[in-house]
């Protein structure tokens, strides 16, 4: 694989007695390459990631893997937007400093959704497999290639790169493919996932699945009668399989006999604070759960608001269950 070296000045020298273990894959601000390496290679930007891919495959390194990046940082301050505390990721939160310590960053050239190109795929496959991962080898780091240890910087940094309007990088780039492709599995050319917003209802007791195949492993099964937010519907080898919105768990949309039913659509909202979540609408509906501000809720579509008690009452699914939050409190 051929890399092109540029040196850029946005970086710490070494990782500060860290050993890098996760991917973190960004989208560039702009559309182009040539404004992308002028903005990395400057100093004033602060900013510069590991790797860059254009949308023809062409691979750049800007900052050495043995250094860390200025791509992905977290803050240890609380108050500060970048906090650490605020990750979607567990191993982030748990290690309680800068993630670009540990981990390596690349960025994708004129990504707004996350559709990068075949292009690119192919390039970041190559480039796991053959510079990151050996490099891993060498640092005594034994590679995990996973949805755990290969994120996206929303996942980083929600509050600064809201996966809901930044999109860093895109709710259409294709972890699971590129995963699947570094560890060597078949990708059937009809596997491309369908992004959906759908909520699904169980009508028997499906299997969750730690992956897209009878084989893997049974972490747990769904309810009969409960419903379940879906945000992407995968095509393996002519059978279906949903994946449980905001997780890695996957379930056979149908086997033999139905095994989920469309109910409606959904939109993803958050808490703007702490609230309760009713039974029924309006003040006098039994609290089911009382969330926390910023969790991530499933809003039900297609129902309006119904204004009771001085709030709008609207839908949610909120672990296999219907229920009730006032509208003013999500965003």
């Amino acid at each position: 694989m051929k890399i092109t070296k540029k040196n850029s000045p946005n970086h710490f020298n070494g990782r500060c007695g860290w050993k890098a273990d996760m991917i973190v894959f960004h989208q560039t601000g702009n559309t182009s390459l040539s404004k992308s390496l002028s903005w990395y290679l400057n100093k004033a930007a602060e900013c510069s990631p590991n790797y860059l891919i254009d949308i023809n495959g062409d691979v750049y390194q800007l900052v050495a893997p043995e250094n860390a990046a200025w791509c992905n940082g977290t803050a240890t301050d609380p108050k500060d937007p970048k906090y650490y505390g605020y990750s979607l990721s567990d191993i982030v939160k748990s290690r309680k400093t800068n993630c670009n310590y540990y981990s390596y960053s690349a960025e994708f050239v004129h990504c707004s959704r996350g559709d990068i190109t075949e292009a690119q795929k192919a390039a970041a496959v190559e480039l796991i497999k053959t510079v990151i991962v050996p490099h891993m080898r060498a640092n005594g780091v034994t590679p995990k290639i996973d949805r755990k240890h290969i994120i996206g910087h929303s996942e980083v940094s929600p509050l600064t790169r809201d996966p809901e309007r930044y999109n860093c990088p895109g709710k259409l780039f294709p972890y699971d493919e590129i995963i699947s492709r570094v560890l060597g599995e078949e990708v059937d050319p009809d596997s491309a996932y369908e992004p959906v917003q759908y909520i699904y209802r169980a009508v028997s007791t499906a299997a969750v699945r730690a992956g897209m195949s009878k084989s893997a492993k049974i972490y747990s099964r769904v309810t009969k009668g409960d419903y379940y937010p879906v945000d992407r519907i995968y095509t393996i080898n002519g059978e279906k399989w949903l994946r449980h919105a905001g997780t890695e768990e996957y379930s056979m949309l149908v086997d033999g006999g139905a095994l989920f039913q469309r109910a409606a659509a959904y939109s993803t909202k958050r808490t703007t604070c702490k609230i309760n979540i009713r039974t029924s609408p309006g003040l006098k509906g039994g609290i089911n759960d009382t969330l926390p501000a910023k969790t991530i809720v499933y809003m039900w579509g297609g129902e309006p608001p119904v204004l009771i008690d001085g709030y709008h009452w609207v839908k949610l699914v909120y672990e296999g269950k219907v229920v009730y939050a006032a509208s003013e409190y999500l965003k």
